[in-house]
């Protein structure tokens, strides 16, 4: 069963809802390199010491974040809001 939640402001419509499990392949082939690229390049740039401390380690993060979820084909971000990027093909 699936549970959908409407938020509207009269313009737009958002659809919420629980049909994807968490931890389920859902970040595209594409997504997936993309992800991977700027999650290098936002480590590296923690590497270098290219970003002022305090903002540092949230680079750092999100670089982290970035890149697992790039390895894995898995975003929780996407399960919680419903997106699927990936194929849908077995």
């Amino acid at each position: 069963m699936s549970a959908a939640i409407r938020l509207s402001d009269g313009r737009r419509q958002i659809i919420l809802c629980d049909s994807m499990k968490i931890g389920e392949k859902n970040v595209g082939s594409l997504d997936r390199v993309v992800r991977i690229i700027f999650g290098i390049i936002l480590l590296a740039v923690f590497a270098i010491g290219a970003v002022a401390s305090p903002w540092s380690y949230l680079v750092a993060l999100i670089g982290l974040i970035l890149l697992v979820t790039g390895a894995l084909g898995t975003c929780m971000l996407y399960s919680l809001v419903g997106l699927n990027t990936a194929d849908k093909t077995p």
